[in-house]
């Protein structure tokens, strides 16, 4: 399997760092930064849809 691995840190949380795994491979389909920005708009996002 062939995955892309994106490792970046957060600023505005004290550096947190993080690493994902995508099968998105194509830069140009999905830049690092759009892949950060969607993780972190998921995790704002889904505890507010658990009931």
């Amino acid at each position: 399997m062939i995955a892309r691995l994106v490792d970046y840190t957060v600023p505005d949380r004290k550096g947190e760092h993080i690493r994902l795994i995508t099968y998105i491979l194509d830069r140009a389909e999905a830049t690092a930064e759009d892949l950060a920005r969607c993780y972190h708009d998921r995790w704002e996002a889904e505890p507010a849809s658990i009931s």
